[in-house]
């Protein structure tokens, strides 16, 4: 049997935190399920698929940033808060992160999760968000809404881009799905490990490329 290599892109999103993240979050299904099944179980429901991609973003955001002071908040006493950090005044701010497939769904939760600074999105829905607010703030101007207007500029000044798009993480979660079964082949023959984590981090941050298993 031979491995293959595909061509990556650069830095692509590594599959790989992806089983450690389906397993704490499905941990149920996880004690049932072998890895592959975990995963063919996860994508295929609409919901528990957004909530991957949600657990998968937690994980860029924390890769990230986390030289810039960001730390997971434990505490169940800030539902809020995702993250928070340190200000060199002495203060703290907070983050949430938020990943939904209909960009329009961000306007609901800036209303419902409203006390974190930082409201983090995929990048690629960060640009759209930000000019939807621009153009609402403007509107509520014209209107001579003055409260509605400040508060889409408070909205738009929270905004924070994740690192990653929602095409990346979507992406990757169906990558590792359909190929984890080729790349754990290929890893064991490299005698690395080859759990669905092990793989997953080496596959989003790029360590490995994604492999094809060719006899």
């Amino acid at each position: 049997p031979r491995v293959l290599a595909l061509p990556t892109r650069p830095d692509p999103i590594r599959a790989a935190q992806l089983l450690e993240v389906a397993e704490t979050t499905f941990p149920s299904l996880a004690r049932d399920l072998d890895s592959a099944e975990l995963f063919r179980r996860v994508i295929s429901d609409p919901s528990m698929r957004g909530n991957l991609r949600g657990r998968l973003a937690e994980e860029v955001f924390a890769k990230k940033y986390a030289s810039d002071g960001w730390m997971r908040v434990a505490s169940s006493f800030a539902p809020e808060n995702d993250f928070r950090r340190l200000l060199p005044n002495g203060g703290q701010e907070g983050a949430q992160i938020k990943v939904h497939a209909n960009p329009n769904d961000y306007f609901r939760s800036m209303r419902t999760d409203s006390k974190a600074e930082r409201f983090v999105v995929p990048d690629d829905h960060f640009d759209w968000l930000k000019r939807e607010l621009r153009a609402r703030r403007e509107g509520a101007l014209r209107g001579g809404l003055v409260e509605k207007a400040q508060y889409y500029a408070e909205q738009e000044a929270r905004l924070m881009k994740l690192g990653r798009t929602f095409a990346e993480l979507d992406s990757a979660i169906s990558v590792t799905a359909q190929r984890f079964r080729s790349i754990s082949v290929a890893v064991r023959q490299a005698g690395k490990a080859a759990s669905f984590a092990a793989i997953a981090i080496s596959v989003l941050d790029g360590s490995i490329a994604v492999y094809d298993y060719a006899v």
